[in-house]
């Protein structure tokens, strides 16, 4: 896997380590959403942010993840759910995405 940043690098290792959404990286998301427009929450058990003016809940998966609604990974078809049954409209994100562009 080829990353572009050193944060990246970091959070590559981390991932092939824990195999999960990489720890650091949506640290570092959450605490700039929590500076900016974007309320911090959590779906199911997957970090995201809410932007209330928009009426749209962003949840961060892991970069390899399948966004298509029909190979949903278990996580994240709870987390949709859990964002829908709120109200809000859904955006999924790479960690990665988000950690490289962070206020899109």
């Amino acid at each position: 896997m080829r990353c572009g940043t050193r944060l990246e690098r970091v959070v590559c290792r981390l991932d092939q380590v824990l195999g999960f959404i990489p720890t650091i990286a949506a640290a570092a998301v959450l605490l700039n959403w929590s500076t900016g427009r974007l309320q911090v929450m959590t779906f199911d058990t997957l970090p995201g942010g809410v932007d209330a003016f928009n009426n749209e809940a962003i949840i961060l998966i892991h970069p390899l993840w399948d966004t298509d609604a029909a190979n949903f990974r278990p996580e994240v078809a709870a987390a949709v759910a859990d964002a829908q049954g709120q109200g809000f409209r859904v955006t999924l994100r790479s960690v990665f995405h988000v950690v490289r562009f962070p206020y899109e």
